[in-house]
């Protein structure tokens, strides 16, 4: 078996992760097209001189987002088109299925028809989708760069209103910030942000709930970096230093400190050419994406840096939003 996958024991991001990102690469480029079968876990084990376990985990988390499918007996197979996008479905709209059976299966005990439980059921899904859309969420984080992004992923749900506070301004008081705090029935922010969100809350008469969520570089980016050689120039062409600070701690917490990181903020077009000059890769914040390509052309490898909201969390949020809604009798 003659697989090319560029595994790297001592970049710090796990195994099956790479062998993960090293599949779906192949995938791709069509090395491995839809309907044709993979290696077993035991024979990609054995070429990689891996446990069969670290295998099984990568091959897990593929089936799981619906890139490959098992077949018992048979084995994993490149899924198509149809077949991801069912898979992907499936679990959750089985787990959906059974929630609703259960809930059927009281109404009627309860005395209720069917017809009863469908018209009651409608009209409570109705009026938690509009409180929904009158719900007003802050969003606070270190850099204007992190906040734009949280605001427009979430605004982009339909679901909620979404304001951008820098911690900054939250810690440095004001009626403005206090104005819009106000209006907000939520505060969202990092795990790593929330003490220092929870401290610049104290000096305000409001009491906002903070709900801390996980967010995570996106990975396909954060890979290509841990594949680097030692000593690869990055530069990091961003709108702040904060930005900036949490790029390059969230590198080196997940292990990829063998690149020399260099950042600027000026908009000079002239600075920034200079600036990336005898660099090997250019990262940029998503809010400067487009003009960044536009200025280096097919010159460097640009790759975007950003922070990705799980849908979990997303998930969490509007599941407290609704418990509020339950709390309050709004």
């Amino acid at each position: 078996m003659d697989l090319k996958l560029n595994i790297k024991r001592g970049s710090g991001l796990p195994i099956y992760l790479q062998i993960k990102e090293e599949i779906q690469r192949l995938i791709k480029e069509e090395e491995f097209l839809p309907g044709e079968k993979l290696p077993t876990e035991r024979e990609l084990a054995e070429a990689l001189g891996l446990s069969r376990n670290t295998v099984s985990n990568a091959y897990k988390e593929l089936e799981d987002e619906g890139i490959v499918i098992t077949q018992q007996g048979r084995g994993t197979f490149v899924a198509s088109a149809d077949e991801r996008a069912d898979q992907m479905s499936e679990g959750r709209k089985e787990r959906l299925m059974r929630l609703i059976v259960s809930c059927i299966e009281q109404a009627v005990d309860m005395g209720f028809t069917i017809d009863d439980f469908l018209a009651m059921a409608f009209v409570k899904a109705k009026e938690m989708a509009e409180f929904l859309k009158h719900m007003r969420i802050a969003v606070v984080d270190c850099s204007i760069e992190g906040v734009n992004h949280f605001v427009r992923v979430l605004n982009k749900q339909g679901d909620v209103i979404a304001e951008p506070i820098l911690l900054e301004r939250l810690m440095e008081g004001g009626l403005e910030t206090l104005n819009l705090l106000k209006t907000c029935n939520l505060i969202i922010t990092s795990n790593n942000h929330r003490e220092d969100v929870e401290r610049g809350l104290s000096q305000f008469s409001v009491k906002n709930e903070v709900v801390s969520v996980s967010v995570t570089p996106k990975l396909d980016t954060l890979i290509n970096l841990a594949r680097r050689t030692e000593g690869t120039k990055v530069g990091l062409i961003c709108s702040t230093g904060n930005f900036a600070e949490a790029v390059r701690r969230s590198l080196y917490g997940n292990g990829v400190n063998q690149i020399d990181l260099l950042f600027i903020t000026t908009k000079d077009e002239d600075e920034l050419k200079e600036f990336g000059q005898d660099k090997d890769i250019i990262l940029v914040c998503k809010d400067r994406a487009r003009e960044i390509r536009r200025l280096f052309g097919d010159e460097k490898e640009v790759l975007e840096f950003v922070f990705i909201l799980d849908e979990g969390s997303l998930n969490l949020l509007k599941s407290r939003l609704l418990e509020l809604k339950r709390n309050r009798n709004i």
